[in-house]
Order: structure tokens, then sequence, then C-alpha cells
């Protein structure tokens, strides 16, 4: 008698998509790194800029770097927005990740008490028939 667990196909899919709920985190984390190098991009920009208008040195490129600092200022607001939401939504998905492992934990522990149960009837089964044929060789012994 072979073993089938009737949930089996179900599982596979939920492993499947724990799976690609992880590459998803990946992907956000690998967005989330990114934002954050061009946001210490712009962080250091900004200070070049403001060192050379502090010097004084380029009165003639005040009003550019005037510009230039209110650009990257607002750059570095949409930066810093982005990843908010990139973390938000990168708890989201850990969350529905935690969900899917806790989900296959519990069919995983489903499908070994159905393998434990099948083992024990096979056992059972393999008992049942060694009884009898014992008993049909004693009573072959007997006549």
């Amino acid at each position: 008698m072979k073993f089938q667990f009737k949930l089996e196909r179900l599982l596979g899919f939920i492993r499947l998509k724990e799976t690609m709920k992880k590459m998803e985190i990946a992907s956000v984390n690998k967005k989330i790194a990114f934002l954050e190098h061009r946001i210490s991009l712009s962080h250091s920009s900004l200070r070049k800029i403001l060192e050379k208008c502090y010097e004084g040195n380029s009165q003639d490129y005040e009003y550019y770097h005037t510009n230039q600092v209110a650009l990257d200022a607002g750059q570095l607001k949409k930066l810093n927005e982005a990843v908010v939401v990139c973390k938000r939504e990168k708890e989201d998905k850990v969350q529905e990740l935690n969900r899917l492992m806790m989900r296959r934990k519990g069919l995983e522990s489903l499908r070994e008490k159905r393998w434990q149960e099948h083992r024990k009837v096979v056992s059972k089964k393999a008992q049942k028939d060694l009884d009898e044929a014992f008993q049909l060789t004693e009573q072959a012994k007997q006549r």
C-alpha cells in the first residue's frame, strides 16, 4: 500500500509561493539599497555644493548653486519617501512570507502525522498477515 498525501499539490504550491515571496523581498531589499545609495550620493553632492558656497570662491555660480541645493533637497525628500514606501512594502511581504511559512509547516506536520498513521496501518497489516501465516502452519502441523 503506497502512501499518498492528498494535500501534496497544495503543499507544493505553498512552497512555490514562499520561494516567490522570498525573491520579491530580495528585490525590494535591492531597491532599498539602491535608493539609500542614491541618498548618500545626493548628500555628498549637496555637501560639496555647500562647501563651495561657504568658501566663497564661486560667486559667479551662486545662483546655480542655490538652485542645485534646492533641487538636491527636493530629490532627497523624494528618495526618503520612496525608501519609506519600500520599507513598508517589505514589511508587508515579510508578514505574508511568515504566514505562508506557518501554513507550510502546518501542512508538513499534518503530512508527517498521516505518514505515521500510514506506517502503523501497514505494520498492523503485515503483523496480521504473519499471524495468519503462523496459524495456517500450526493448523497444518496438527493435521
